[in-house]
């Protein structure tokens, strides 16, 4: 039988992220302090998470939303352009069946932006949750 590749939890692309302030500030000075990072997704969303450094922030942010440690803090801008490709392109996402769907569905920009809105983490299982409900 074939070994199932597992699937990434958090697949969308990390365009800027940067370090802000300690988590806990009375424990200024001890090394490996855990800072909060605001980090800015694929689909223009602002969202917080934490580490030690960048790294450990990215492996948080790509278990996804866990309030109050990882959390989207500003939704995405409206694209009053944005078509079912380049939002499936965006998406990366693969599943022939779902992809058929979406360009069903989400046939103008409106449609495509509330997607977007609706969305919580960017994997399989989530959009595949929001497009059912």
């Amino acid at each position: 039988m074939p070994k199932r590749r597992p699937r990434k939890l958090n697949t969308q692309a990390i365009l800027e992220i940067f370090r802000k302030n300690i988590v806990w500030p009375e424990l200024q000075g001890l090394p490996d302090n855990i800072h909060y990072y605001h980090l800015t997704d694929a689909l223009g969303r602002k969202w917080q998470t934490i580490g030690c450094h960048v790294t450990d922030a990215i492996k948080v942010f790509k278990m996804g939303a866990y309030p109050p440690w990882t959390m989207i803090i500003e939704k995405a801008p409206d694209k009053p352009d944005i078509t079912s490709q380049e939002l499936i392109a965006i998406l990366n996402c693969d599943d022939k069946a779902l992809i058929s769907d979406m360009q069903i569905i989400l046939n103008t920009p409106k449609r495509c932006n509330q997607f977007i809105n609706t969305i919580v983490n960017v994997n399989h299982y989530s959009i595949f949750q929001c497009y059912m409900s």
